[in-house]
């Protein structure tokens, strides 16, 4: 299906809806966000944006996803926020295993840096992706239990119970201010 944001109503996205949407259409499912705006077409809700507010008007834009192809999505829900929220700098991330940046590019922001590839942690059995700041050697008594060995790296120790590393591409951040 093809939608035009232009016949699009603006809403405010509750948390609950925000997740439900995120964990169907982004590839990376929900994730934190304190202003979440989406775009409706017949009452469904076809676009949803979330933001991380930050100190010092700094926003992270950290979700942007479409339940079908939304021309003009992004620049609306974009041009929305800009103009109705107290902002300073708006930051956010292409992640180099999907996509170039180009949405970015189109919509006034500029490449700030390039991040390197970074890893974290897949369980082959649940296929279940976790960040690597959850495997620090603090957290993986709790997390390991008995498998747990204290004089073994965090690579080790994962490895010994079923965890393993898995690198991204890279990142690219983009920012925008006002």
């Amino acid at each position: 299906m093809r939608v035009f944001a232009r016949k699009c109503k603006i809403i405010n996205v509750p948390l609950d809806q925000k997740r439900k949407f995120f964990d169907e259409y982004h590839i990376q499912e929900n994730g934190p966000g304190s202003i979440s705006i989406g775009l409706e077409y017949n009452n469904n809700l076809v676009a949803c944006m979330t933001f991380i507010v930050q100190p010092n008007g700094v926003m992270n834009l950290n979700r942007y996803a479409t339940a079908c192809q939304v021309v003009g999505g992004f620049s609306k829900l974009l041009k929305h926020f800009q103009s109705h929220y107290e902002w300073n700098e708006i930051l956010s991330f292409a992640d180099l295993r999907w996509s170039e940046g180009n949405m970015y590019n189109q919509n006034g922001f500029t490449l700030d840096k390039i991040l390197p590839p970074d890893y974290e942690y897949v369980d082959l059995t649940s296929m279940q992706r976790i960040h690597k700041f959850n495997f620090r050697h603090k957290n993986l008594p709790k997390m390991l239990g008995k498998l747990y060995n204290p004089s073994w790296s965090e690579t080790q120790n994962t490895y010994n119970a079923g965890w393993y590393k898995i690198y991204n591409c890279g990142l690219l951040r983009y920012v925008v201010n006002k």
